[in-house]
């Protein structure tokens, strides 16, 4: 799970300026726009995995009481692929991220942790409606 937390702080550390950007930006074409909802989606998946690692502990085992520790993997793995899709960011990267989420959204049901039902509120709200 260290390395796992690791892994989710770098790749936060390389998108985090992008998710800067301007609000009012208007993109010029569709392509562009596209882009930006990629941006958007990626940039809140890679929030509830952070939220999902921070609720599970710094480590190597999730704390008592937060989420289980192959679970908590599981739901990283399947963030982790959204977001390799939502970065290739090609047309037809909305089927692609919604068929992995479609299939990953059912294993938060059981999750109570604020934090994580927060991130994943958003990350729904931006994929489940694609």
């Amino acid at each position: 799970m260290r390395k796992l937390c690791l892994i989710t702080m770098f790749v936060l550390a390389l998108l985090g300026a992008p998710a800067c950007a301007n609000k009012n930006l208007k993109p010029e074409t569709p392509k562009a726009a596209a882009l930006l909802k990629a941006n958007e989606a990626d940039t809140r998946v890679l929030e509830l995995v952070h939220a999902i690692d921070a609720a599970c502990g710094p480590a190597p085992q999730c704390q008592p009481g937060s989420i289980d520790t192959g679970l908590a993997k599981a739901l990283v793995q399947g963030c982790m692929d959204v977001s390799a899709v939502l970065r290739r960011a090609a047309d037809g990267w909305q089927t692609a991220a919604k068929a992995i989420w479609t299939q990953l959204r059912p294993r938060f049901s059981g999750i109570t942790n604020p934090a994580v039902q927060s991130a994943f509120g958003l990350v729904d709200g931006l994929l489940g409606g694609l």
